[in-house]
């Protein structure tokens, strides 16, 4: 192997490892419940991408309607056990309400979904260190076999 193929292995592997270990952000369901004639989440945060759940726990229908057009249909349209569920793909404010529970927005049943904004809740915590020690390790085992290879 030649300085130079043993140097394009090195660089590969190196990007190989990097993106391995990478962490990327995942996305994240949440779930609101619909109990008692009431969002018992009535503000969510969550990031951009994340999906929302609304479950109806109560024994008669319900449905939810969003201020920016989306939603579940007709006043009525989430039955007693059902559920349904909207993918938030950019950041805002999402306000939401029951046409059945509720005369607008502002009263009655009603809440709202905040997407990408710093109140939105951290990833959850990953074991300190080991991403990095993995990389330097697999670095460290490439470099060597660089080293090998570049011997008389």
């Amino acid at each position: 192997m030649t300085r130079k193929s043993a140097g394009a292995l090195l660089v590969a592997a190196a990007a190989l490892l990097l993106s391995a270990f990478a962490s990327g952000a995942q996305a994240a369901t949440v779930e609101v419940h619909i109990s008692g004639a009431q969002f018992q989440t009535t503000t969510v945060n969550i990031a951009v991408n994340d999906t929302v759940v609304f479950i109806n726990d109560d024994s008669f229908a319900h449905d939810v309607i969003f201020e920016a057009g989306f939603g579940t249909g007709a006043a009525g349209s989430l039955p007693a056990a059902g559920n349904w569920s909207h993918t938030f793909n950019e950041s805002g404010t999402f306000r939401f309400r029951c046409q059945l529970h509720s005369a607008n927005f502002d009263t009655g049943m009603v809440g709202k979904v905040i997407a990408g904004t710093p109140s939105a809740p951290p990833p959850a915590p990953k074991s300190p260190g080991f991403e990095v020690l993995g990389v330097v390790g697999a670095l460290g085992a490439v470099a060597a076999l660089g080293i090998r290879v570049r011997r008389p």
